[in-house]
């Protein structure tokens, strides 16, 4: 009798419809609420990883799709890859295909992927509860929702995979709990769908491996025998996945620098137990307190710590505490009991204990262990009154003085939800917002500095382009705008070499400050710094090239290139312009130049850049036949330069041969209608 009793509760508040279920439309209404502003942001950090034009792949749309599950996700300067993210990518892609590359769109995405998670959570936790009134999971998704420590994660564009992750790892656990009820295969089938997906989307997602079991077991009392069945498509689709990483990718190690984590270089067994429960400590304050935030938390605004920290000692006794009561507990099978493990068991992985977590600390890392935190914190609000009353609803005359504390605490996160993201309306809001909180980041410094140093950039561009229009007052306008953010760029880059002196391409970076300011003698110093510290980092190598050319020591210029060669061989720019400073130099060595370059594309295959300096190259010689050869294998690796494409067509139309000028009029042509079509997406979707 009990069990049928169980059974329809289950029925009663599991997947009715949206609207007859307030409490579901009030959750989905407030994502809206409280996110609905950073819809109207722009592009923010790493956004680029995946859209923002630049990803290759991306960008291509739906056809790319092949590659993206055949390739590492991110790559570095250097060409070494470091994450496997193919879900995360694809969706971009298929995003891309039908809106273009346009931010509003993915934050909208964003926020409606969000508000999707906290109804799947919702029903989730409906059904691993049991009780016969909604309050308790509808008050542990509402903070969840609230919760300021999500800005990352929403308003992130780039976070779409961690988003992604833990909306596939949910509908797993929910369709598990389908399963338990109905018995049909169909349910069985889905479980093996979502979990293949989830860790293929980011490997966050592989703690729902053992927490769906354990679930199940905890809540449900499941015997070996259901846990088996429910987990066989679950092992199916790790196997699956893993296999699929196996065959697609290379193994690579994303190495850390001692900025992101100086865990990970070998601080001492004491100083990273420490950091790694300073680290907890700070985590469990941010979700009781979550101000003030940051973007980035390497070092040294988390600072490599020592028994003596405060942080340390509160992280370790907390962290003992919650795995006494676990143990303790566990058999009562109480909500809170298992929000404590959720949450221990969710974040531990990134405290840096066992494997060095990049940055740190990061708001992000800490997505699923805030539902255990929620859970535990509700079961703290709730607890004592759950057991007195029957039936606890909204209106229960018991929740009254609970109900003011609870509005109080939501109005609280929503307000610093709300606030905080106007932060990441773009990298410039979101790096000069949050220096102040970090003036102690070696990272921070740097990316504000690379960021005042690319619109220095823009501002010279823009300054020679209005000079060669014999806008002489606006190019000096603009000429003092870039040396200004130059000079203030270098400020930064100096703060964070002062923070982190092992920062090689800090130093480097600080360089090209003087270089681009024409004062190359004075950044040469800093170029050989970064050298000192990693004799194989292949940019400083080239900006020393580049800067002895200027002062016209053309000698050492041609050693430095050489020598960057040397330390990587799969960097094109040295080879580029070591084959022109040849060349220019004496051209009667005109074939050691097109050598070089030849060796370039084969380094490059997948690179149009060496392709299109050896076409220049052989221009520059008079040899016209060549250079049309070389322009058209830049045109197969990318054929989206228009300019390119009439060049090749004028050339074919000209030297008899219609057969490839109608070819590349036919390839302008389309890609003049994709453009078209790209730019009125763009229009429509900037209108709306």
């Amino acid at each position: 009798m009990a069990k049928k009793q169980e059974q329809a509760s289950i029925r009663k508040f599991g997947w009715r419809k949206l609207l007859d279920d307030k409490f579901a439309v009030v959750l989905f209404c407030s994502v809206f609420l409280v996110y609905g502003n950073s819809i109207f942001n722009d592009y923010a950090m790493d956004d680029e990883f995946y859209t923002a034009g630049s990803n290759k792949l991306t960008k291509q749309g739906i056809k790319a799709i092949p590659e993206i599950f055949s390739t590492r996700t991110f790559y570095n300067n250097d060409g070494t890859g470091h994450s496997y993210r193919p879900v995360a990518a694809a969706s971009f892609a298929i995003e891309i295909q039908f809106f273009g590359e346009n931010p509003h769109v993915s934050h909208f995405i964003s926020v409606l992927l969000y508000a999707i998670t906290v109804l799947v959570l919702y029903y989730v936790l409906l059904r691993l509860l049991n009780y016969r009134e909604r309050l308790y999971p509808f008050v542990v998704c509402l903070l969840f929702l609230l919760h300021p420590l999500h800005t990352e994660v929403v308003a992130n564009i780039k976070c779409r995979d961690e988003l992604l992750a833990l909306l596939f790892g949910l509908s797993s656990l929910l369709l598990a709990l389908k399963y338990l009820e109905t018995k049909r295969i169909v349910h069985l089938f889905g479980i093996g769908v979502f979990f293949w997906l989830a860790p293929l989307a980011k490997s966050s997602a592989l703690p729902f491996f053992a927490l769906i079991p354990f679930a199940l077991w905890y809540f449900k009392k499941c015997s070996w025998k259901k846990l088996m069945t429910v987990m066989v498509p679950v092992v199916v689709a790790m196997l699956a996945a893993g296999l699929i990483v196996k065959l697609a990718i290379t193994d690579q190690v994303r190495v850390l620098h001692y900025f992101e984590n100086p865990t990970a270089k070998g601080i001492g067994i004491a100083s990273k137990t420490a950091t790694a429960f300073y680290c907890m400590g700070r985590y469990l304050y941010l979700h009781f307190v979550p101000h003030p935030l940051a973007y980035f938390y390497g070092f040294n605004y988390v600072p490599v710590a020592t028994w003596s920290n405060l942080w340390s000692i509160f992280g370790l006794l907390t962290t003992i505490s919650g795995i006494v009561v676990v143990l303790w507990r566990m058999m009562h099978r109480e909500p809170y009991v298992f929000g404590i493990a959720l949450y221990l068991a969710a974040l531990l992985p990134y405290s840096n204990l066992i494997f060095p977590a990049p940055g740190v600390m990061a708001e992000r890392f800490a997505y699923l262990a805030s539902i255990g935190f929620c859970i535990a914190a509700t079961a703290l609000l709730l607890g004592p009154l759950m057991k007195k009353a029957s039936v606890l609803g909204w209106a229960s005359p018991e929740f009254k003085s609970r109900k003011t504390i609870l509005l109080v605490v939501c109005a609280l996160f929503a307000l610093k939800t709300f606030s905080r993201n106007f932060a990441w309306e773009n990298k410039e809001t979101l790096y000069r917002g949050d220096m102040e909180t970090l003036s102690e980041s070696a990272k921070a410094n740097m990316l504000l500095g690379s960021l005042l140093s690319a619109q220095g950039a823009q501002a010279k561009f823009e300054s020679n382009g209005l000079m060669q229009q014999g806008q002489t007052g606006e190019a000096q306008i603009k000429n003092d705008e870039y040396l200004r953010l130059f000079t203030e760029a270098r400020m930064y880059y100096h703060k964070a070499t002062s923070i982190s002196p092992e920062y090689y391409t800090a130093w480097s970076n600080l360089g090209t400050t003087y270089y681009f300011t024409g004062l190359y003698a004075d950044g040469l110093p800093f170029f050989k710094q970064a050298l000192r510290i990693n004799p194989n980092y292949v940019e400083a190598y080239f900006n020393l090239g580049m800067s002895y050319e200027q002062l016209g020591k053309l000698d050492s210029s041609e050693y430095y290139f050489r020598h960057g060669i040397r330390a990587d061989s799969l960097y094109s720019n040295n080879y580029e312009q070591l084959a022109r400073l040849i060349f220019d130099r004496d051209s009667s060595r005109y074939q050691e130049a097109v050598n070089l370059l030849v060796v370039a594309t084969a380094k490059n295959k997948k690179s149009e850049s060496a392709w299109n300096s050896l076409a220049k190259i052989h221009l520059q010689a008079g040899d016209t036949v060549m250079a049309v050869a070389a322009t058209e294998q830049a045109v197969l690796i990318n054929s989206d330069n228009l300019q390119r494409l009439y060049n090749l067509a004028l050339y074919f139309q000209q030297h008899g041969d219609p057969a490839k000028a109608a070819h590349y009029n036919n390839l302008l042509q389309q890609k003049q209608r994709v453009q078209q079509q790209q730019n009125q997406k763009e229009k429509r979707n900037g209108r709306r």
